[in-house]
């Protein structure tokens, strides 16, 4: 349950409610973190063992 307006406790609070605009921009974001985090992890396995990543 999302917290609710002090003045009247039947309406919610307004900064809970969502955009279909804001959730796409969440997602989107999300998403470029995730990739962010993959291409350094690779980076970061490349340099440690290049010979195990590189084999393929």
């Amino acid at each position: 349950m999302p917290p609710s307006n002090r003045e009247d406790q039947t309406a919610p609070d307004p900064l809970w409610q969502q955009t279909a605009a804001q959730w796409w921009t969440n997602a989107a974001t999300l998403t470029l973190i995730a990739i962010t985090c993959g291409v350094v992890v690779l980076r970061l396995l490349r340099r440690h063992e290049p010979e195990v990543v590189r084999r393929r």
